[in-house]
């Protein structure tokens, strides 16, 4: 057997056992190491430990194999799908072998809810759903069953005394939502951190009803709501600042900074050492006017004084230094972070980008494999370790996790166009070329998809289309170093050397490396020869020989050196381009920005 094969029966084995720890940690590396296996999601789905990661696991399934009736039987039996008729076998066809393993189990449950009543049609309507399923989980031998874990009794877990946060939710288009062969999961169809920090208070109140539905609507996103929770548990206790705090997150989550600005500053006022107010107010000024980023810092920096282990404060003081382009500081800070919460999923996110800042690519590549491990929903894990891939010159590696972010993430033209990178790293032409016409097809004045598309015409000698993309891309961004040199192969390819030559000229203002003079003086020596100006092309060829030989490759070099053993003959003269479709530069657009995952509310 392979070591995969071997690997997935001691993950079978260790799940057999009970020993799930054992059995996730190998199915983890056997979905990092082939993630389109569909089984390996399916019994991945029976290790996890929360519903959002198992509607996870079994719609990666359905999107892999749309007709898995396990996968389909569980989704229902969470309530993610609909009963479906077809999944009920006839009754003569029902293995019975069920009842016998599950009717203690079941007969156990019926005493524990024998003193609630089902009143409602709809918890009626959920019974049949699971009782069907369970009929169709007998038919498939519920022992050996991915899905068997719907019918595992489960520890009950202890309850923290620090209740968990929830994040901003940003719902997909709604055409993301509709085949069922393509279900997007609950956990990865929200703009949500599903391993989040903990809320920072959880102070008893005596109005206990109206403060737990408060927390629980803040909990859900319904802001109004928990402000209005909030303020009436504040009517009988108006002097606690946590109450107060939750209005102003809330107001500040629901877009409307200037009252959450003048809420945190109003309980600065009168509680001066409340710590979460400072960050509460640093992140409102931050979303507001990110300019004034100086006040925001003040405010973190004070949240850290007088609290040093609120964790999210340091996280949004590394972030802004990474806005800043201060690697440095950011890194600082993380390690100070890391103190409180070293597991964090969003501690090694934003050590990543800090990496990734500082040019630190394995690092940063490192950092972004374990965020995406601790959390497999969280789905700009999957676009910073694309992203890292692809700075590392490990393009290839970014296919998979770009797959499964644009799967769900459609509207993201840059992740787009890394992926069509991605796809040529790999010799995958036809899917390069369709990730760059989605691309441009989201933003038609794209210009790394007009470049990259170029480029990939280019190489494969379709000239006329490279011409066309590159002139496109140059009038977007007239000062890029490829796109001109480019573009200047292309013209000499098409055999308009008047242009190339031009075009190799105009790259002189925008050449960095030696490399590219490398690049510049090879192509423009033989735009030169093509128009008989050897005198002026054996400049070229000297003076390519005379850059450092690591940054030519050693063709060029002998080319060079062969041209220049025959003597020029010809007298240099001005060079006129040839006429060609050229369409001159126009105005440069800003860079594309990268974009930042919505940190959670940690109150």
């Amino acid at each position: 057997m392979t070591r995969e094969e071997n690997m997935y029966q001691a993950a079978l084995k260790a799940l057999q056992a009970g020993n799930d720890t054992r059995a996730k940690d190998l199915f983890t590396r056997l979905i990092k190491a082939n993630p389109r296996n569909s089984q390996y999601w399916l019994w991945m789905s029976s290790v996890v430990n929360t519903e959002k990661e198992r509607s996870f696991c079994l719609k990666e399934v359905l999107r892999l194999d749309p007709a898995n009736k396990e996968a389909r039987i569980g989704l229902t039996m969470l309530g993610m799908l609909p009963q479906n008729e077809d999944l009920i076998l006839p009754y003569d066809q029902q293995k019975r072998k069920w009842e016998v393993n599950l009717g203690p189990e079941l007969e156990e449950k019926n005493s524990r809810m024998g003193n609630k009543k089902w009143v409602s049609l709809g918890m009626v309507g959920g019974a049949l759903v699971i009782l069907v399923a369970l009929v169709l989980m007998g038919a498939l031998g519920v022992e050996n069953s991915p899905v068997a874990f719907l019918m595992r009794r489960r520890a009950t877990p202890t309850v923290s005394k620090i209740l968990p946060t929830y994040a901003v939710v940003t719902p997909l288009p709604e055409q993301a939502l509709q085949t069922s062969e393509q279900i997007t999961p609950t956990v990865i169809a929200l703009n949500a951190n599903y391993t989040p920090t903990p809320l920072y208070i959880n102070t008893p109140h005596p109005v206990t009803e109206a403060y737990r539905t408060g927390i629980k609507a803040f909990e859900q996103g319904n802001w109004d709501e928990a402000i209005q929770y909030m303020h009436q548990v504040a009517t009988v206790e108006p002097d606690a600042p946590d109450l107060y705090y939750y209005i102003g997150e809330a107001q500040r989550m629901k877009g409307d900074l200037k009252s959450a600005l003048n809420t945190f500053s109003e309980i600065i006022q009168d509680y001066p050492a409340f710590a979460p107010a400072y960050m509460g107010r640093a992140r409102a000024r931050l979303a507001d006017t990110p300019g004034r980023w100086q006040e925001a810092q003040n405010d973190l920096k004070r949240a850290v004084e007088l609290d040093s282990g609120l964790f999210d404060a340091y996280l949004e003081l590394a972030r802004l230094e990474i806005s800043r382009d201060n690697s440095m500081e950011a890194l600082n800070w993380l390690e100070q972070a890391a103190q409180l919460q070293p597991d964090s999923v969003l501690l090694y996110y934003t050590r990543a980008r800090a990496y990734l800042l500082a040019g630190e690519f394995e690092s940063a590549i490192d950092d972004a494999v374990q965020a995406n491990q601790l959390d497999i929903t969280f789905l700009d894990g999957y676009r910073l370790l694309a992203e890292a891939y692809i700075a590392a010159d490990l393009a290839e590696e970014a296919v998979a996790p770009l797959e499964t972010y644009t799967a769900y993430r459609t509207e993201d033209v840059q992740a787009m166009v890394w992926l069509g990178t991605a796809y040529y790293a790999k010799d995958e032409l036809d899917n390069a070329l369709k990730a760059f016409d989605q691309a441009l097809q989201l933003d038609d004045r794209q210009f790394e998809a007009y470049l990259q598309r170029g480029i990939l015409y280019a190489q494969e000698e379709n000239y006329q289309a490279a011409q066309e993309d590159l002139e496109t891309a140059l009038s977007i961004n007239k000062k890029s170093f490829p796109a001109n040199i480019t573009l200047g192969i292309v013209y000499l390819k098409l055999g308009f050397d008047g242009n190339a030559y031009q075009q190799f000229s105009v790259s002189e203002a925008y050449a960095e490396e030696e490399s590219d003079w490398a690049q510049i003086y090879y192509w423009r020596a033989q735009s030169l020869e093509n128009l008989n100006e050897e005198i002026v092309a054996a400049r070229d060829w000297q003076a390519l020989l005379r850059l450092d030989p690591e940054s030519v490759p050693p063709e060029w070099l002998s080319i060079a050196q062969e041209r220049l053993a025959v003597p020029p003959t010809s007298t240099p003269t001005v060079v006129t381009p040839t006429i060609a479709n050229t369409r001159q530069p126009t105005v440069t657009l800003a860079p594309t920005q990268t974009r930042w995952p919505t940190l959670t509310p940690t109150p």
